[in-house]
Parts: C-alpha cells; structure tokens; sequence
C-alpha cells in the first residue's frame, strides 16, 4: 500500500457563521474535517456559466416591465392585459 505524505497546509478565513454552517456539514456527513473538506474541494463539480451577463441584463429588463405594469394595476390604470401578444 502507497503512503501518502500530507506535509502542505492550506488555510482560509471564514465568518463565524460560516464556521457554524461548515462544522454541521462535517458532523452531518460522520467524516473529519480534514477528509470532508478533502471531499468537498477534489471530487464535488464547479460548473461555471459564461456570458450570464446578457441573460442578466435582459432579465432585470422583464423584472423593470413586471414592475411598471404592477404599479400601473394598483392605480387602477390597467384591469386587463392581453399576453399572447407578448409571447
């Protein structure tokens, strides 16, 4: 069997709640920290999404829309609306 030799320490900062909310997670999972975090930081994906900002931009648009006609609906200015034009 092949022995491995732990000899680097990597360290990071975290909030006291965040301290809170990983500890729960080690307990929860019955590992140690140390083969959690191994866990968690090797073998668990990261998807990264690229070119969200136009996505972003365009969904704060309907958001902006959203809530003009909701003003709108409340002041009495609008009692209907006929989507199926919009779609």
């Amino acid at each position: 069997m092949e022995t491995r030799t732990r000899n680097r320490v990597i360290a990071f900062r975290v909030t006291p709640a965040e301290r809170r909310k990983i500890e729960a997670k080690v307990r929860q999972s019955g590992l140690r920290q140390q083969e959690y975090l191994l866990h968690a930081a090797l073998e668990t994906p990261i998807h990264v999404v690229e070119d969200l900002k136009p996505l972003l931009g365009e969904l704060r648009a309907w958001g902006r829309n959203l809530n003009q006609l909701t003003v709108l609906a409340h002041q009495g200015h609008i009692e209907s609306a006929n989507l199926r034009e919009a779609v």
